[in-house]
């Protein structure tokens, strides 16, 4: 029961994902030439692609993937996120507490 169970969700979780890997780059890959001018093959080539990368990922394993990676993003985070928001972030509050003062605004 439990792997007829675990089965019918990893189809739900599939048919979700290639849904909305569809809906999205659908509209990206707007023009197709050849044998991609149809909306169908273009469908289709989407599904395979997406399929083809969850395959791969599954080969490598997510665990492994994920344990190796997750320093790395962690890092990225510190430069992408958390740096830019102490800039900005102390920018926008200083302009918002110069703006209160000339407009005599008090909290």
């Amino acid at each position: 029961m439990y792997t007829l169970l675990l089965f019918i969700a990893l189809l739900g979780t599939a048919v979700s994902l290639i849904f909305s890997t569809i809906a999205r780059f659908e509209k990206v890959w707007d023009k197709g030439t050849g044998i991609f001018e149809s909306l169908r093959a273009r469908r289709i080539a989407i599904s395979v692609i997406t399929m083809a990368i969850c395959t791969g990922i599954s080969v490598f394993g997510l665990t492994n993937i994920v344990v190796k990676g997750y320093g790395s993003v962690g890092y990225l985070g510190l430069v992408f996120v958390i740096i830019p928001q102490l800039v900005i972030g102390t920018v926008k509050i200083k302009k918002a507490a110069e703006f209160r003062a000339a407009n005599g605004i008090i909290e």
